[in-house]
Parts: C-alpha cells; structure tokens; sequence
C-alpha cells in the first residue's frame, strides 16, 4: 500500500502560526481616583506644587486663571485711570494719595501671593498649571520675624476614608484633615471631586487644597 508522505513544511505551520500571531498585551491600568488623591496629597505633604497643579484639571486650571487675573487686571485698570484723571476721585488732595498708596499696597500684596512674579506681565505669561503651582508655593515660607521663638508651624495630616463614583467620569473623596482649620463645622471632614479626562482622572481642587501653602502659616501652641 503506498502512503502519503507528508510535506515537510506541515509540521513547522503551527509555529509559524504562533509566531506570526499578533501578541495580546495586558490593558494598562490607570490610578483610581483615591490613589490620584493620595498621591496629590503627598505632593501636598512634600510642597511639590508643580506635581499638585499636574494632578489638578485642565477646567479648574484654566478657571483659576482667568479669575485671578480678572482681579488684578481691574484693579490696575482702575489705578491707572484713577492716575491720569486723579479729579475722578472727588475727593482732596491728601485723601486722594491716600487711596493711591492703598491700591498701590494692594496690587504688590496681590502679586506677592505668587511665586517669582514681580509684576502683571510676568503673571500673565503662565501656562494654567504654572499659575497654579505659582499660587500655592506664593506664600509657603514665613516672614522672618515670624519664624522667631514661638509656637512651632503644624503641617496637617490628610486621611482618606472613602470614595463615591457618580457614573464613570465623576468621582468623589472623603478624607479628614487633622488639624481641621480653625472655625471649621466640619471637624476636619472635606470631600475633593475628582473627574476623569482622556482616561485619567483629575482633581478639581477644594479650598482646603487651593489655600494648602497657606495653610504651613497656621500657628500651634502644641509643643
């Protein structure tokens, strides 16, 4: 009886196959909205505001712009036309240069609340995220008369213990800040709203985050 030999190739086909197979990688997982949080904490914790506005989202950064800038741009529009009509203010002389030296007072202070801006323009000239980052390290570092003998500075704890989702592009997380802010009803208890951007999600900053380089000024009499 005569047989069939097989073809020499046939055997190497089921390799080939698997060779030639376009390989199925694992799908890359992204950070949870409590781990985004938990790291912008850290962040926080490190004074990386860079890292803190980076975690922020583009809405919110572009929102915290355009109002800030919003005020300084007014009250400078307001100087200057008060400086080249100075009868508008329809008030004496000595009042007037009084009110000018305010306004004068008000727009360094203003500007002092960013980092490494001497002047509107400067201001101006940030990316969102740089704006951003400039704000919350614009304060971070007491005065030297403050920093003499006295109580020492407390750095608060943030604790997350919870998270809720509304669909899958909105989220929310509930932590305790320890100290909680004086005055505050809450006892320490704030909720962050979180929403997803291309996949990622993004942090819209609360008060207690936007005033967070603020919050190193604040004085204990704790030893």
């Amino acid at each position: 009886m005569r047989t069939r030999a097989s073809h020499p190739l046939r055997h190497l086909l089921p390799i080939a196959a698997i060779a030639i197979a376009p390989q199925v990688l694992p799908a890359q997982t992204t950070a949870t909205p409590r781990e985004v949080v938990q790291e912008s904490f850290a962040a926080l914790s490190g004074r990386d505001w860079d890292a803190v506005a980076g975690f922020s989202s583009p809405q919110f950064l572009d929102q915290f712009r355009q109002k800030q800038l919003f005020y300084a741009e007014d009250d400078e529009r307001q100087r200057m036309e008060k400086k080249k009509n100075p009868d508008s203010y329809g008030l004496p002389k000595c009042v007037q240069k009084y009110f000018e030296s305010q306004q004068g007072n008000f727009s360094k202070r203003f500007l002092e609340n960013f980092a490494g801006v001497d002047n509107l323009l400067q201001l101006e000239v940030l990316t969102p995220a740089q704006f951003f980052a400039a704000w919350l390290s614009g304060t971070k570092n007491l005065k030297s008369e403050d920093l003499a003998a006295g109580p020492r500075i407390v750095i608060p704890t943030r604790t997350i213990f919870g998270e809720v989702f509304e669909g899958d592009s909105v989220a929310h997380v509930l932590y305790r800040r320890n100290p909680s802010p004086p005055g505050d009803p809450d006892q320490g208890i704030k909720l962050i709203t979180l929403r997803r951007y291309d996949g990622v999600w993004k942090i819209y900053p609360n008060d207690d985050m936007i005033l967070a380089g603020r919050s190193f000024a604040w004085w204990s009499t704790a030893k």
